[in-house]
């Protein structure tokens, strides 16, 4: 989906008479169980019926307000939508030296999915960029203080209890950073080493399972997190994978650290927003299958994991066959002409 628009003043759409269409929860939950079969896992995320949902609202009776609902509805009173964003995210979501407004693989993500709204609501919005960390960034989502989290969050069972995720985005998992002198083959030796988390991370939550032994130190955000491994602070710093090579790149230390061992845990990132919100769960997946039928999602994966970096870094991380797997089979439950 090609984009050009402003999201400062505003964010033009043209006229269209679609609403929604029913949910496709099908289409997401065989997403997240054929992201999760490629990689072996045995953890199903496919989200979990929601209670009490009303029934979705026609595509023919788009334009009129009173059969809007959910964040259809608040999103055209207001006149906005509020995206949430981490500052440190690479490349998924993060901020530019000099520069207000966040970039990163998940901010593409959303704009398409605004500009997307924009055309199916028919009116300019605005978009409102709101900061969260990994610990608040689902307090915002629960409160209607942000429509749609655009970083890197992993969908488990028990954030879909208050949650919604859209169809996976990128698969990862998490691994160990430490300094190129220090030898880390598994989790069994971390024991007794100072090992840095970020609080709302999953692999903090699960760390004492995976790492026993191992002196568990949190931090706010990644960037203090790494920073105190710079400074000697901690031994180790556990995190997804795809996190920490954009952390050793941003900074150009790849030759003082490397990512050690094998994955610890499997990670399914997708875009969040509220749950039991039927209206927008059937536009998001509908706009993200398109998106992967046009081979956006593919094209944005290259922009950010494979060419160069705004800040002149590059990861180099080919997609793996199941994340293609995953991006193939939405393609397949595009609609024509959505």
């Amino acid at each position: 989906m090609s984009r050009g628009f402003n999201t400062g003043p505003g964010l033009h759409g043209n006229q269209c008479a679609n609403a929604t269409t029913p949910p496709r929860q099908t289409a997401v939950s065989r997403c997240m169980v054929l992201a999760l079969g490629a990689l072996g896992a045995s953890l199903c995320l496919a989200q979990p019926a929601l209670r009490d949902e009303p029934q979705p609202i026609p595509r023919t009776e788009a334009l009129r307000i009173e059969v809007l609902e959910g964040t259809f509805r608040s999103v055209v009173e207001r006149g906005n939508i509020a995206l949430a964003y981490r500052e440190d995210a690479v490349p998924f979501s993060y901020i530019l030296p000099g520069r207000a407004r966040p970039v990163g693989y998940s901010i593409d993500i959303c704009l398409d999915i605004v500009q997307a709204l924009s055309a199916r609501l028919g009116m300019a919005l605005t978009v409102r960029w709101v900061p969260v960390t990994a610990e608040s960034r689902f307090q915002v989502i629960e409160q209607g203080l942000a429509d749609l989290e655009c970083g890197s969050t992993s969908s488990t069972p028990e954030r879909l209890q208050s949650v919604a995720f859209s169809p996976p985005i990128f698969i990862t998992g998490a691994r160990v950073l430490v300094p190129r002198a220090r030898i880390v083959r598994s989790p069994r030796d971390l024991q007794g080493l100072r090992a840095g988390t970020v609080e709302g991370s999953t692999v903090s939550a699960m760390f004492q399972g995976l790492a026993t032994g191992a002196d568990q130190i949190s931090f706010p955000d990644y960037r203090q997190a790494f920073d105190a491994l710079q400074a000697g602070k901690l031994d180790a710093l556990v995190a997804d994978d795809v996190l920490l090579h954009g952390l050793i790149d941003k900074e150009g230390v790849r030759a003082k650290y490397r990512i050690a061992g094998p994955w610890l845990t499997h990670e399914v990132y997708g875009i969040v927003y509220r749950r039991g919100d039927p209206q927008m769960a059937a536009f998001i997946t509908d706009t993200l299958n398109h998106l992967a039928a046009q081979r956006d999602l593919s094209n944005y994966y290259s922009r950010w994991f494979l060419k160069r970096l705004p800040g002149g870094e590059r990861l180099g991380l080919p997609m793996s066959p199941a994340l293609q797997s995953v991006f193939q089979l939405m393609a397949r439950e595009a609609e024509p002409g959505f």
